[in-house]
């Protein structure tokens, strides 16, 4: 073997190496990209459920009702499934995506997570033993805690998938 040969082998090995390092970091670009964009599909699900039934809206106008009458008005809504299986599935996963989403998204579903707890909450109040204004007091304060949470969860949601999209699409 000559000396052009063991150069010719060495360069050969030396592109080999940087494709297989080129192929491995495409690779895990493209299955980032890939999680982050299942988050905001999941996220944007949320946020377009909240939006096409009015929640944040009606609990306003329940919140104004009783204070405008004094009497408690009962506000809930119905949550029988688990609605965060991409999050579940991708827990362990989110800190490999571009910061500063790992924190966002954790903040997000950590405050969905209180809205739900709230809302079965809500659902289980005896409304109509609510009549002193004591009552009423906390009740309204209660749902005005409610909606700051839900708002702060609405906005997460949507500074999460517009930075998806600023930082992966």
């Amino acid at each position: 073997m000559n000396y052009s040969d063991t150069i010719n082998i060495g360069i050969g090995a030396a592109l080999t190496l940087i494709g297989s390092f080129s192929n491995q970091i495409l690779t895990k670009k493209a299955q980032n990209k890939a999680l982050a964009n299942s988050f905001k599909g999941e996220i944007s699900a949320l946020i377009s459920i909240i939006d096409k039934r009015n929640y944040l809206s009606q609990l306003e106008k329940t919140i104004k009702k009783i204070e405008s009458t004094n009497k408690p008005e009962p506000y809930y809504f119905h949550v029988s499934q688990e609605y965060f299986q991409v999050y579940k599935s991708n827990c362990d996963k989110i800190g490999v995506l571009k910061n500063p989403l790992p924190e966002k998204i954790s903040q997000f579903y950590t405050y969905a997570n209180a809205v739900i707890e709230d809302t079965l909450v809500l659902k289980q109040l005896q409304y109509d033993k609510l009549i002193s204004s004591e009552h009423i007091r906390n009740l309204i304060e209660y749902y005005q805690e409610y909606y700051s949470v839900f708002k702060i969860t609405y906005d997460l949601g949507e500074e999460i998938i517009k930075l998806i999209d600023e930082k992966y699409n």
